[in-house]
């Protein structure tokens, strides 16, 4: 996650608090689970890197932001895929479209995939002392809160923050150690149909720039082993460049060779998220007036990540993340409607995949814009930064860490006001989110 200009460290790359965390749990790997064996009746679907699977997907009629995008809307109907869905998750127009053929709406947090410090990975204490890891609160994430999404932050280096090492683990030397915590998640979680969105944290707020090609390497790794699980979408890096001004080629050639990496090479069908520029948030404004288009690396090379070099690349998904560009002392909601409304225009899907606040006055009014604007009216799915709150962005008030804190599972008086109530509002009484 990330602030503006002046918390770009401080907030971006999380104020880990100074108790250093355990290694990460060096369980042996277990095999990831395939859920389109069962569902997907199209045996090439995961073999094939072009942009056809989606092709008979009717985009036309789905192009337009709805105003009224919740559950018990119209668009909550099954959306006309000309009756293909061939068992997987599927971006149409505007719309995300699941195995199913229904629209999907992510709705729910990030939480620590492996090696993030002080964010729930495998190895953290919990307030009690006791070991921790996200598999561990499967219950309190589909149960209590009926999140459908996770976004699994995952670092591949040794972690250091001024000057101290916070992590000793790092990508490839610990791969089976790194696996074998992803696995554990995934399998827990996608056997229950959460989507799982793994993504990398190493080049926040920058670009991959000499260490591309090991970013390439590590989603090699991780599309082939989870291809066959649409339950698994795949975020090539956290938000994505800063800079004053427009938006630097860089945003679309880099992202363009990881596509690549992913369709091409290793013929890997999953969705692709890509996050905005400027830290993720797209704007670089700090008022209520539109967003430069130059400034948007969305708005600018949105088009030239889903159609390059020829070829056509489906199932693009964009993420906004929405801290102090989005709200101050008030909420923009002029300009994030703009935006939402001009990014919908261009045919892109998008998606909130961080938002909150550290307290009531600051970011003021960003988490409710995003959930009662972005997600009850515009439809837009969000999650939360973050499950495991290392640097103060709870779910709860008072002692207790993460999501599983609430004191009661029917009516907690304990949610933050200014975040934690309106995500628990959002999946039970809008709607929203995972509903057997």
């Amino acid at each position: 996650m990330t602030g503006g200009v002046n918390l770009i460290l401080s907030v971006a790359m999380a104020v880990l608090v100074i108790a250093i965390p355990t290694g990460c749990d060096s369980a042996a790997s277990t095999d990831p689970v395939d859920v389109d064996s069962d569902t997907d009746s199209d045996s090439d679907a995961d073999s094939d890197t072009d942009a056809d699977t989606d092709t008979d997907a009717d985009t036309d009629s789905d192009t337009d932001a709805d105003t009224d995008s919740g559950p018990g809307s119209d668009t909550d109907s099954q959306i006309d895929t000309d009756g293909d869905t061939d068992g997987r998750f599927h971006v149409v127009g505007t719309k995300i479209i699941a195995p199913s053929g229904e629209e999907f709406v992510p709705v729910g947090a990030n939480a620590c995939g492996w090696n993030y410090p002080n964010f729930g990975c495998p190895g953290t204490l919990n307030p009690d002392g006791s070991a921790h890891a996200f598999e561990d609160d499967l219950d309190s994430f589909v149960n209590l809160w009926k999140f459908n999404t996770a976004r699994l932050n995952v670092w591949t280096k040794e972690f250091w923050w001024e000057g101290v090492q916070h992590s000793w683990l790092e990508w490839p030397r610990d791969e089976a150690d790194m696996l074998a915590a992803l696995d554990r998640i995934v399998n827990a979680y996608s056997a229950l149909g959460v989507v799982l969105i793994i993504e990398n944290h190493d080049y926040t707020c920058s670009y991959p720039n000499t260490e591309i090609s090991r970013l390439k390497d590590f989603w090699r790794l991780i599309a082939d082993r989870y291809r066959d699980n649409t339950y698994v979408w795949l975020n090539l890096w956290n938000e994505v460049g800063w800079e004053d001004g427009a938006v630097p080629v860089a945003w679309r050639d880099q992202q363009q060779e990881v596509i690549q990496v992913i369709r091409d090479e290793v013929g890997a069908q999953n969705i692709i998220v890509i996050d905005g520029s400027k830290c993720g948030q797209e704007a670089a404004s700090w008022n209520d007036n539109p967003i430069w288009a130059i400034a948007s690396g969305i708005l600018t090379y949105g088009d030239d990540l889903k159609l390059f070099n020829s070829t056509s690349y489906s199932d693009i998904l964009f993420s906004v993340h929405m801290y102090d560009q989005w709200a101050l002392d008030f909420a923009f909601e002029n300009k994030f409607r703009d935006y939402v409304a001009r990014v919908h225009t261009a045919g892109h899907a998008l998606m909130i995949g961080e938002v909150g606040s550290t307290a009531p006055d600051r970011f003021t009014g960003v988490t409710e814009l995003a959930v009662e604007v972005g997600l009850r009216e515009l439809g837009l799915g969000v999650l939360f930064w973050h499950w495991w709150p290392g640097d103060g962005f709870a779910l709860v008030e008072g002692p207790g860490w993460n999501g599983t804190a609430v004191n009661s599972t029917t009516n907690p008086t304990n949610l933050t006001s200014y975040q934690g109530q309106f995500f628990w509002r959002a999946t039970h009484e809008y709607g929203f989110g995972l509903h057997p």
